[in-house]
């Protein structure tokens, strides 16, 4: 989990030092900055896919980035804190201005914090350089940096799911293509498919999903998602009624909170492997060698595991209780991540052994709210 952030010289945000939480709200008036600190995990998420020099040219360039101005703010820095297993993790870095008005790494830096077997303090740090465009981690994950094999699979799970335009126009009001139905797109202009799918494969996520839409929209009875050929639209119905509705019919405020709702429970699978491998696989080319006996074997497609730091299977449940009588809620929530390896141990540099993985796990966090005095009393 992301437990501290620093931010300096980026856009409005001139220094911030912030300690978030499971479950962090952001509330401030017009221009005081909640937007860029969204972006800049926008940054973060293109900068972990080398496309760092894209987003700063369609973001108007390195003087558009740089608080005030290259002239006042010559850099922009960032600081990331993770708590992750047993350790923390630490990422560092830091964009200078160069010339044709782009950023370049000034710095890289990466470490960790924890013990190792419960018992040795471990104490790790690794610098990727300075002077390059784009971010090094990936070539630090390919040399086994026990740093940047945790950190990249932790930057790059960042997401921007942004859910303001509710326009007419707006892609959550139309109909979409029912395969694009395995994650949320970033505006929510695939929910009605995402709908459908859980509806499908798990209809226990589905119906959590439509009791919770009935609580802020009481009027609210089920979605009638029925596709049309390859697509599918966000139909709706009343409750008590027939009549079947449209996505133009929902309130912006209620269609804000459907995606979300969706967003907050389903399951992902995911299946993701490098096709130069296969293709290697495919013209023996490659080995495995037995770290025990030495023995060599030529590997086949069963045997090559995929992507490292990537799980096939993660879903999450959240369960909400609230009495209003008495002033109490609680809340739990469980996030399941499947297997996933974590680096390479037999030399060959791909996925294909037991003992390369990290093993399933589950984690929980609980809250509960108690008012125990209300002095705002109005007659």
């Amino acid at each position: 989990m992301l437990q501290r952030l620093k931010i300096n010289g980026f856009k409005s945000i001139k220094n911030m030092d912030l300690e978030l939480r499971p479950l962090n709200i952001l509330i401030g008036a017009n221009g005081a900055g909640k937007s860029n600190l969204i972006s800049f995990f926008k940054m973060l998420n293109e900068m972990m896919s080398d496309r760092l020099q894209q987003y700063i040219g369609i973001s108007g360039y390195a003087h558009s980035l740089l608080h005030f101005g290259p002239k006042v703010t010559p850099q922009i820095e960032g600081e990331l804190e993770f708590e992750f297993g047993d350790a923390t993790y630490k990422y560092h870095f830091s964009l200078r201005h160069a010339a044709g008005d782009t950023l370049i790494f000034g710095e890289e830096n990466l470490s960790a914090k924890g013990l190792e077997n419960n018992s040795r303090l471990l104490l790790l740090r690794d610098s990727l350089g300075s002077g390059h465009q784009e971010s090094k981690m990936i070539d630090g994950v390919a040399e086994g940096l026990q740093t940047a094999i945790p950190l990249n699979y932790l930057l790059s799970q960042f997401r921007v799911y942004h859910f303001h335009d509710t326009s007419s126009t707006s892609a959550i009001r139309q109909s979409c293509y029912v395969g694009y139905n395995k994650l949320l797109m970033s505006d929510g202009g695939n929910v009605a498919a995402l709908l459908l799918r859980l509806r499908e494969d798990n209809n226990i996520v589905y119906q959590r999903i439509i009791k919770t839409i009935r609580l802020i929209a009481p009027f609210f009875d089920d979605f009638v998602l029925e596709p049309r050929g390859n697509n599918v639209i966000l139909n709706w119905r009343e409750k008590g009624s027939d009549q079947v509705f449209g996505p133009h019919q929902f309130s912006d405020g209620t269609l804000r909170a459907i995606c979300l709702i969706t967003f907050s429970a389903g399951y992902q699978y995911l299946l993701a492997k490098d096709k130069n491998v296969i293709k290697q696989i495919a013209n023996g080319e490659l080995f495995s060698r037995d770290p025990q006996t030495l023995v060599t074997t030529r590997l086949s497609t069963d045997d090559y595991g995929g992507l490292f730091n990537r799980s096939r299977n993660m879903w999450n449940i959240k369960l909400f209780y609230e009495n209003l009588k008495h002033n109490f809620s609680a809340n739990i929530r469980g996030i399941y991540r499947g297997k996933y390896g974590l680096g390479d141990r037999n030399g060959n540099l791909i996925l294909d052994q037991d003992y390369e993985y990290v093993q399933g796990f589950m984690t929980w966090n609980m809250a509960v709210s108690k008012e125990f005095f209300n002095k705002n009393h109005f007659t």
